[in-house]
Parts: structure tokens; C-alpha cells; sequence
């Protein structure tokens, strides 16, 4: 699936589904331009200096080449906080390096731009120390996730006073694109902003008396709290006022925490203080969920996973929350046996080959130790190929169910067993059934609690092919 971030005044999210594909289309197009020009304003291509050669081009020996001077930290380019500046990538290969000083003890956002006709470019922008050592980076948002309008963006920790530096790349010289194809042509143009991030957490706190609060208010909206865990063992919380009503939070954290000490620990809770999710490495292990959660208030809280903590034990919380584009089945007890089962909303889609299956997308409780839970579902196409993919535990919940598959007649047609660790939790992949009524029954652990944070969900894929690929759910 293709998560699709947009930014303009607030961060604004966009998703759309994947369905499943038997491999028949593989067809697209890159739309990718080499941002090639003009001559660059050179005239003859004769000069004495660069400005003689127009934007993106210097003269060497009298003659005007594509290319610029900042090319290494010590031919770097001096970068003003709260003020844009313009640089080109040139020509291919081109890495621009940009010098700021800094007092330390800063959360910074920097943000790159492409100017308007060159959005078929990727950058990837990188925050560096003094010695070149890498703190974090990006190539599209601070998460991962693509972005329109603004091309990447990092959040980082300054830790120390001094000179620090950033650099702008093509993602083919970055080694990020697949194809190792640079595409940074004479005329490639971008602005980079350079900010301080004044959200972040402050001591003292404490679960009862957080001293930041994230209000989202309405869903699609980012929002993006530093926290640094200076003494070991601390602890940080953020109060969240959550205003959408059965929307899907997500916890999120930057991709890259190279140049970061900590091991970020992030859980949400209610506000009586039972415990919802929890994530370790959030961030560079993807996201937490709080799916389908209702609006009121909550805590979050940010600590070392290990217990550690010090002056570069830092990390950024990115919080949205989103409405789900699409209609789960919510199990309801008692639906503990074939006979009780809770019936499966199957949508009929079509492939880009032409060829039929259903969905089914089902959200589901541990209610106790061994709790089981039962949905039905059809099989309807002569030919049937059965996947069933569950998510719980990678995502923040507190439970790993373990799946199985029957027949009408309650003969077990395949089996999978949960792990608390992987993605997805539990998956069970192209069974070939005929047609007919056939059951998931999800048993969660023997040492299930029945908490609140105990959930998961679970797509269903009936199909008139073999599946070639498929969504697991992960909160999109």
C-alpha cells in the first residue's frame, strides 16, 4: 500500500487502498523528467567569473561548466535560520553541502522544496555533525511517508554547540532510488528552510501533570512533539486531546534516529490509566495504532526502552489521526463457535486483469484468557483462493492471536500461529476451497487479559485467481 502525506499550512494525510493483484498488469510510468534546460544564461560560454554563467553553472579556465561550489563541508554554503535559500542540483551527482551554527540544545525542522516544474525530483536532505556524522534524514517526511508539495523534510536534536551541517542529494546519488537512476539535470532548483522546533517535552512532568498537550482536532492533521530523555529512566508524557470520534490514531517517529542514543519506547493510555498500545522503536520500526479510538482525553508517553537516558537521547512523536475509508466488522460476543459467528462484510472488486475477488476487513477484541472469536465468510467462484492476513502486536496492540480456517462442516482447512514480533502477526495464503461457507476463527493467548489494549484486525481475500499480492491491515 502507497501512503500519500501532503503538507501545506498543517500536514494533511491522503491514503488509498490496495487491493490484490495476480501479477496480469505490471504496467505504469515513472513520469520522471531529467529537469534538464536552457543554456543557463551563459551567452557564449565564455566568463571570468560564475556570476558570468548564469544560475547552476561556474567558470573554470574561462569557460562557463555546469556544476556549483559547495561541493565539500569546507566549501560550504553559510544557511540562516528562518530564512530560504535556493540551490541547484548540478549536474548529475551533485551533493550541496550547507553549514549552520547552532547554540545546542535545539529540536530543528528543515524542509526542502522543489521549485514548481521539477516535482518528478527526489531529494533526500541529511543532517550531519562537525565530523560528517550522519543524525537523521530523509527523502520525503520525517516518517517515511511521500509528501506533496514539500519534497523532504527532517526533524532533528542539536546536542551540542557548534557548526553543524546539511546536505541536499538526488535519491539516486544517495543510493535511495531502486534503480540507482540520478535524475538532476542542469536546472534541477530547490529552496531549503531551516527552522527551530519549539514543541517538545519539559521537566518536570508526570503522567498527571503532562506539560504539552497535542490537540487534534480534526483528523489529517500532523502534529510533531520533541522529546529528550535526559536522566535514565525518565520518563516523558504528552497529554493528547483527541477530538474525532472512531478515527484510527497513529503514533509515528522519524524513519532515520541514527545520530540518536535512544531506543524510543512510546505507549498511549486512557486517561484512567489502562494501557492501550505500546511500541518499541517507534520511528525506525514503524508506527503505533490506536484503531477506531473514541474522542476524549489520553496520555502518551516517550521513554528509553532500556532504561537509558542522557543529553542525545532523543527522538520526534509524529501524531495524526484519520478516518478509516473503509467499513470494518466489528466483532460482537458471544461469537465463540461456528454457530455464533459474526458475519463478514465481503466488497466485490475487480483487478486490472479483469478478474473478481471479495474483501472482508474485520476489527476484533481479546475478551479474556483463550478468548476465540468466529466470522463467517462465502466463497463463491468455482475456483476460490483463500487468504487471510491478521495484525495486532507490530502495530502496538497487546495481544498476538493465532489464526484458522473451516469448512462448512468444521473440518480445519489450514492453520498459522501468531508471532508477537513479526508483520503480519498471523497469515494464512491462497488455500484453494470450493465453494461454500467457510469460517475464521482467531483464538487469542492463554494469557490474554481482556484489556482494551488487546485488539486486532484481520483482512479476508476470497479470489477466482491465485493471488500474486495482497494487504495486510496496518492502519491504513
Amino acid at each position: 500500500m502507497v501512503r500519500l502525506w501532503m503538507w501545506s499550512t498543517l500536514w494533511l494525510l491522503a491514503c488509498g487502498d490496495k487491493a490484490v493483484d495476480d501479477g496480469t498488469d505490471g504496467a505504469g510510468a515513472d513520469g520522471a523528467g531529467d529537469g534538464s534546460g536552457d543554456d543557463g544564461g551563459g551567452g557564449d560560454g565564455t566568463c571570468d567569473e560564475d556570476d558570468d554563467c548564469g544560475a547552476g553553472r561556474i567558470c573554470v579556465e574561462a569557460a562557463c561548466v555546469d556544476g556549483d561550489r559547495d561541493n565539500a563541508p569546507e566549501d560550504a554554503r553559510s544557511l540562516l535560520w528562518d530564512s530560504a535559500s535556493t540551490g541547484f542540483i548540478n549536474p548529475e551527482g551533485d551533493v550541496d553541502w550547507y553549514a549552520f551554527e547552532a547554540e545546542g540544545g535545539e529540536f530543528v525542522k528543515v524542509t526542502v522544496t522543489l521549485d514548481e516544474g521539477y516535482e518528478a525530483s527526489d531529494t533526500v536532505l541529511t543532517l550531519r555533525k562537525a565530523n560528517g556524522k550522519v543524525v537523521t534524514s530523509a527523502d520525503a517526511f520525517a516518517t517515511g511517508t511521500g509528501v506533496n508539495g514539500v519534497d523532504a523534510v527532517i526533524f532533528g536534536y542539536i546536542d551540542e554547540p557548534g557548526t553543524w551541517y546539511l546536505t541536499v542529494e538526488d535519491d539516486g546519488t544517495a543510493g535511495r532510488d531502486p534503480d540507482d537512476v540520478e535524475v538532476a539535470g542542469r536546472d534541477y532548483v530547490y529552496d531549503i528552510l531551516l527552522e527551530e522546533w519549539d514543541a517538545r517535552t519539559a521537566d518536570p512532568d508526570s503522567a498527571d501533570e503532562p506539560q504539552i498537550t497535542v490537540n487534534l482536532t480534526s483528523e489529517r492533521i500532523w502534529v510533531s512533539v520533541g522529546a529528550l530523555i535526559e536522566d535514565a529512566g525518565d520518563v516523558d508524557w504528552l497529554n493528547l486531546e483527541h477530538g474525532v470520534d472512531g478515527a484510527t490514531l497513529y503514533l509515528d517517529g522519524n524513519e532515520d534516529l541514527e545520530g540518536s542514543d535512544l531506543d524510543p519506547l512510546v505507549r498511549l493510555w486512557a486517561a484512567d490509566g489502562t494501557l492501550l498500545a505500546e511500541k518499541r522503536g517507534v520511528g525506525p520500526s514503524g508506527y503505533a495504532l490506536g484503531p477506531a479510538l473514541a474522542a476524549g482525553s489520553y496520555r502518551i508517553s516517550v521513554e528509553d526502552a532500556a532504561g537509558g537516558g542522557g543529553g542525545n537521547h532523543w527522538s520526534v512523536l509524529h501524531v495524526i489521526s484519520r478516518l478509516d475509508e473503509y467499513a470494518h466488522t466489528f466483532e460482537s460476543e458471544s461469537n465463540d463457535s461456528a454457530g455464533l459467528a459474526d458475519v463478514l462484510a465481503q466488497e466485490e472488486f475487480e483487478n486490472s486483469g479483469g478478474n473478481l475477488f471479495t474483501r472482508g476487513q474485520l476489527q476484533g477484541q481479546a475478551d479474556g484468557p483463550a478468548d476465540e472469536d468466529w466470522f463467517a465468510f462465502e466463497a463463491g467462484y468455482g475456483d476460490n483462493w483463500v487468504v487471510a492476513c491478521l495484525n495486532s502486536a507490530p502495530f502496538g496492540s497487546l495481544v498476538a492471536p493465532s489464526i484458522e480456517i473451516y469448512d462448512g462442516a468444521g473440518v480445519l482447512v489450514d492453520a498459522d500461529a501468531a508471532s508477537e514480533t513479526g508483520s503480519p502477526t498471523a497469515v494464512l495464503e491462497n488455500l484453494t476451497v470450493d465453494d461454500g461457507t467457510y469460517y475464521l476463527r482467531v483464538v487469542s493467548p492463554e494469557g490474554a487479559l481482556g484489556s482494551p489494549g488487546e485488539w486486532y484486525r484481520a483482512n479476508v481475500f476470497v479470489a477466482s485467481f491465485e493471488v500474486g499480492g495482497y494487504d495486510c491491515p496496518d492502519g491504513s
